[in-house]
């Protein structure tokens, strides 16, 4: 049984909300304050007795003892970031016109930048003794 899932990047909250069942909590974690607004409402409306928490983010570089004080693991981190490189935008389907950049791009090199960074931060995260999984989407 999971106890904790991580939605690192969560956007609208999507993934953590559509697995949300198979944990006690939900961690929403962000660098948009707007995205975690959107996270919590449809959180909300899907669970509205479930913890949650909202945490402001740019991956897990802002994360503290405080946030994972009370956390017993397993603990399940989901993420599907940005993985398309900046300068493709003139190569984007019209169905994506309306997305935020800040969903789609990942860097200016690969477009895999975000997820290096993250799994550096995974890597050396000092709260990975808590029975850690990790499940990537992209």
């Amino acid at each position: 049984n999971i106890k904790t899932v991580i939605d690192i990047g969560s956007g609208s909250g999507i993934i953590g909300t559509s697995i949300a069942d198979i944990a006690d909590e939900v961690m929403f974690v962000d660098v948009s304050a707007e995205a975690l607004k959107i996270s919590e409402k449809n959180f909300a409306t899907n669970y509205p007795t479930k913890k949650a928490r909202y945490i402001q983010s740019d991956l897990l570089s802002s994360f503290s003892p405080a946030d994972f004080s009370s956390l017993t693991g397993p603990i399940l981190f989901v993420t599907n970031l940005p993985y398309i490189r900046d300068e493709d935008w003139n190569n984007m389907s019209k169905d994506t016109v309306f997305e935020p950049k800040l969903a789609l791009f990942g860097g200016e090199e690969t477009g895999f930048e975000l997820y290096e960074r993250f799994f550096e931060q995974l890597l050396n995260w000092k709260y990975r003794s808590k029975n850690c999984h990790v499940v990537i989407e992209f």
